[in-house]
């Protein structure tokens, strides 16, 4: 059953539930409810609130976690335990460290993978991407010149002062 709760500091505007959905309690101030569809441009889902005429962009898992899950260690983290970012029910979540939750499942290994430009699979474009031979030529032609020492446009010229 989803349950509803007001968003700390938009009470009464804006509402989050148990299964990470929000949504605007006066929908283009006609006094409409209607579920509001997040932003899934970066890893994590982000929403827009507005007050006072400004916007601001919260984090739906932690909209969430900071109303459904007691956090009595102070925990700073939420870390998704499925490991997928963009599942947000509750269930799902839970207040950790910043070493707990870097170290959390396979965190590292794909951060190691990501780092050694090793690619785990030709379907899963996460992991390191690399550039053809002709392609390296192609950006090291471009970048030659660029910063031509003192003939650079933003070039300043340095002194330097020996005093013994």
């Amino acid at each position: 059953m989803e349950i509803w709760k007001d968003i700390l500091g938009y009470e009464d505007k804006y509402q989050v539930s148990n299964y990470g959905n929000v949504r605007s309690l006066n929908y283009l101030n006609t006094g409409s409810t209607k579920i509001m569809k997040g932003n899934t441009a970066g890893i994590y889902t982000t929403i827009g609130l507005c007050k006072n005429n400004k916007v601001e962009t919260k984090y739906i898992h932690r909209l969430e976690a900071e109303i459904f899950i007691p956090n009595p260690n102070n925990y700073p983290c939420i870390n998704h335990k499925d490991e997928n970012p963009r599942n947000n029910r509750v269930e799902n979540l839970e207040w950790c460290t910043h070493k707990y939750n870097c170290n959390y499942g396979n965190h590292n290994k794909k951060l190691s993978r990501s780092r050694k430009g090793k690619n785990t699979g030709k379907d899963n474009p996460m992991y390191g991407k690399h550039h053809t031979r002709e392609t390296k030529e192609k950006i090291s032609k471009v970048h030659k010149g660029m910063h031509a020492g003192s003939k650079h446009p933003n070039a300043k010229k340095s002194y330097m002062y020996n005093y013994w």
